[in-house]
């Protein structure tokens, strides 16, 4: 598994010309990526706390 740190890097870079057009909603992209990876051997409702997040 990837360092979190590393993940995150990696996601950002990856996902740098992602523009949603709204920052808020980019910067929620890259944070539910970045759990996603980090947790991808669950399903998306084990990944994340809130149900907020899941939603998201």
């Amino acid at each position: 598994m990837i360092h979190t740190n590393a993940m995150s890097t990696w996601i950002n870079l990856e996902f740098l010309n992602v523009d949603f057009d709204d920052k808020s909603l980019d910067e929620r992209f890259r944070k539910i990526s970045v759990g996603l990876a980090e947790q991808s051997e669950k399903n998306i409702s084990s990944s994340f706390d809130l149900w907020k997040e899941i939603k998201a």
